[in-house]
């Protein structure tokens, strides 16, 4: 085996100097390298070895093995063993049914991205992670923001340091690091869905890539200059932005006029580092235009996330989405009271009603036998008597203008067959009374200002 110490390839060389450039790594750090057996994962394992003693590192490496592949990732994760065991370096596998832990509406990408870098974390619970992104990962990054419509952030590419993350070979060419495995006889393993075409990295990495080197050879320098370039002027913006906040804010929100006397570019960082802390997470893009549209109209409007946003008297306020209620199916019997939301509800029995244009009463003859109360559910519908037309709860609620935290809280009063009455709507046509109605029942909900305890015996 060749002895990476003594080794001064010109990766290395290159390697060692970005190190010091960036000071990404100092004497004595822990690192734990990301390892999945492909060219670039185990040369920067072998670069990260051959400085180990010059650096004082304590080097590790972790493997996910997605169960994704087969025999084939069994074969990576063999090989993986195998030059750490040669190596001396303590490794962590951890095997994963990885479609089995994609969240609804997750693609299998995503997921694994989720799931592996929550794995580094465990496996590198306190020092750096160093992942193997390379120049080609980059550029193909961008062209990805670019396609599905980019604004500056996007342009920044993959960053050099997240956190505790960092991507040493970042600046390298891919040409570069199967180079350097030839040279070196640094063992790797294909990854066959590398070459599948239905993932858009792939399709670009093949196709795309190559037309862009072949009319510029330093199409991925130009693309390292662009990233480095949009991440020096989006740390400005956010500055800028975030100075902006500071001097624009009031009791309760943000002044409007200090807000509109700024330059658009940093008020969009304004309003999204703001929005950011009315969500908890980075907002949608369609979320920062509309509350810069409402900057200049007033007025109030739900965004994409579930937060509000308000322009009121020349100040912004943002209200946070609404903790989701508890999950509420409560059983309910004629008579009886039941405590929810801070107050009671109950259904009050009666006979025959002389006003048939009531909308809380129900007819007893129509309704089930087991009742029970809950929140809104997707899909609930409802078919108002008086217009004989199905309405879902979402539209009618909207219609009704009820903010997120209201349509939450709103209580629905089911049986078997499905929704008998909505808070502040009323009961549905099927248990409607009429003529013929001879017991009824009239649910409400009573503020606790309201109820008072019967006294006891």
């Amino acid at each position: 085996m060749n002895n990476p110490a003594r080794a001064e390839d010109p990766l290395l060389t290159r390697f060692r100097q970005t190190l010091q450039k960036t000071a990404m790594l100092r004497p004595g750090d822990r690192v734990t390298v990301a390892l999945s057996g492909g060219a670039d994962s185990m040369t920067l394992l072998w670069l990260l070895f051959a400085l180990r003693q010059e650096l004082s590192l304590s080097l590790y490496a972790a493997h996910l093995n997605h169960g994704l592949r087969g025999a084939e990732a069994d074969r990576d994760e063999a090989l993986v063993r195998r030059r750490c065991e040669q190596l001396g370096v303590p490794l962590t596998v951890r095997r994963v049914d990885l479609p089995a832990l994609c969240q609804p509406g997750e693609g299998v990408e995503a997921a694994g991205r989720r799931v592996r870098y929550a794995f580094l974390e465990e496996a590198e619970p306190q020092g750096l992670i160093a992942t193997a992104h390379n120049a080609n990962d980059n550029a193909e990054t961008v062209l990805m923001h670019l396609l599905r419509g980019s604004g500056l952030t996007g342009l920044c590419g993959i960053a050099p340091v997240r956190g505790r993350i960092i991507r040493p070979l970042l600046g390298e060419p891919r040409d570069e690091i199967l180079a350097c495995c030839e040279r070196q006889g640094i063992p790797f393993a294909e990854d066959s869905t590398n070459g599948d075409e239905r993932y858009l990295r792939n399709a670009l990495r093949r196709r795309l890539l190559p037309q862009f080197t072949r009319h510029n050879p330093a199409f991925l320098q130009a693309v390292e200059r662009l990233t480095e370039s949009a991440r020096r002027d989006l740390h400005y913006l956010q500055s800028a932005g975030e100075t902006l906040l500071q001097n624009a804010a009031l009791p309760g929100g943000y002044s409007v006029a200090v807000l509109l006397a700024a330059h658009p570019a940093p008020r969009a960082y304004a309003l999204r580092q703001a929005l950011a802390g009315a969500l908890g997470q980075t907002p949608e893009a369609a979320a920062v235009d509309r509350v810069e549209a409402l900057l200049q109209t007033g007025g109030r409007c739900s965004l994409p996330g579930g937060c509000t946003a308000a322009v009121l008297r020349g100040r912004l306020s943002l209200a946070p989405p609404p903790t989701p209620p508890e999950s509420l199916c409560l059983p309910v019997a004629p008579g009886e009271r039941v405590p929810v939301r801070g107050g009671v509800f109950e259904l009050t029995p009666g006979g025959r009603v002389c006003n048939l244009l009531t909308t809380n009463a129900l007819d007893c003859d129509t309704i089930g036998q087991h009742l029970h109360l809950r929140h809104r559910q997707s899909g609930d519908a409802i078919t108002l008597p008086a217009r004989r037309c199905t309405k879902s709860l979402k539209k009618l609620f909207s219609e009704m203008g009820l903010t997120a935290a209201e349509r939450a809280q709103r209580l629905v009063l089911c049986d078997e067959t499905g929704l008998l009455w909505v808070e502040g709507v009323g009961c549905d046509a099927r248990c409607a009374v009429s003529e013929h109605t001879r017991r009824t029942l009239t649910p409400r909900w009573l503020p606790a200002t309201e109820h008072k305890e019967e006294p006891p015996c």
